[in-house]
């Protein structure tokens, strides 16, 4: 119906047209009028898309295989193990404890320092970023930070972004090819680059909310929340800069700081804690084979092993409310 209402208007011109031009001026015009009014009506559905639990579920599914297609899932039963436990522990104090079909945390190979949050409560943590942590408490900063972003919906948001974006895009060149003027394609050039600015001034306020929730949550579970200030400090780039798309380091530092300051009382720092995550975690880093996967046709493992990995067929400053 929306596509109708759009050529209404322009009907009009299509009769003018008609009048002083030739049927093949008359076919083009109305063509463009048509593409014009189908790019519309597909900016307007991005603008308004609404993505339910299991559409968040199953994007996630999908990036989640275009992700192993680049990297390496680990296959060990003790150390994942572990890692969820620390996860779903925070997520079960979380305001979103559970998502379509449960929260998964999943270990990859790399030594990149990295941790995501893929749609559909996918969390993925590199064993780079493992052998980082001094112990358990930095490890929930982290993987706090990253249901944050699940709990904002951060993920979805950046798609929902990128979907509006690119339609956006789309219609301004559509314009710009059809006209001669220099002025209108130098707006369609201006008006990607101001968009792209928009989504990475986001991310960067993203970043700080995720900071934000991970404290309270790490609060909630019983974790000591200044550990994250000390992980931040760790993070590539010093304490002046992550990365493009992120605050300064000392930005996020001087956010973090705001947020426990608030807190009455803080959980304390636990040795047990710290010794478990030595022993399960660091221990058996140092030691594993990091060596080859391989891919026998429907299951990853480990050289010389046979576990079985995930399913080969499946293919991104506020105080908490």
């Amino acid at each position: 119906m929306k596509r109708y209402l759009v050529i209404l208007p322009v009907a009009g011109l299509v009769l003018a047209v008609a009048a002083c031009g030739t049927l093949s001026n008359i076919i083009d015009t109305t063509d463009t009028i048509v593409q014009g009014a189908d790019k519309i009506s597909k900016y307007q559905d991005a603008k308004n898309i609404r993505f339910s639990e299991a559409d968040e579920y199953y994007i996630g599914r999908r990036v989640m295989a275009n992700f192993f297609a680049s990297y390496q899932p680990l296959f060990d039963r003790q150390l994942t193990d572990y890692v969820s436990q620390v996860g779903q522990t925070l997520a079960q104090v979380s305001q979103r404890p559970d998502v379509w079909e449960g929260y998964r945390f999943i270990v990859y190979r790399s030594a990149g320092i990295s941790a995501y949050c893929m749609p559909g409560g996918f969390v993925l943590v590199s064993t780079g970023m493992l052998q980082l942590c001094d112990n358990e408490d930095q490890l929930a900063a982290v993987i706090g930070h990253e249901l944050g972003h699940a709990r904002w919906r951060h993920p979805l948001e950046a798609l929902k972004k990128k979907m509006e974006s690119d339609a956006k895009n789309d219609l301004v060149g559509f314009l710009a090819n059809r006209s001669g003027s220099g002025m209108l394609k130098l707006f369609s050039a201006a008006a990607m680059i101001n968009w792209e600015h928009q989504m990475n001034s986001y991310s960067r306020t993203q970043e700080l909310e995720a900071d934000v929730y991970s404290c309270w949550l790490m609060m909630k579970a019983g974790y000591h929340p200044w550990e994250m200030t000390r992980i931040l400090k760790k993070l590539p780039g010093g304490r002046t800069t992550y990365s493009k798309n992120h605050p300064t380091v000392n930005r996020r530092l001087e956010v973090v700081r705001e947020e426990i300051s608030r807190y009455p009382k803080v959980p304390p720092r636990s040795e047990a804690r710290d010794t478990r995550y030595k022993t399960r975690v660091l221990d058996y880093l140092a030691g594993a084979s990091m060596g080859e996967v391989e891919y026998d046709g429907g299951n990853y493992r480990n050289a010389g092993e046979t576990t079985q990995g995930p399913d080969a067929s499946t293919v991104t400053d506020r105080e908490p409310d």
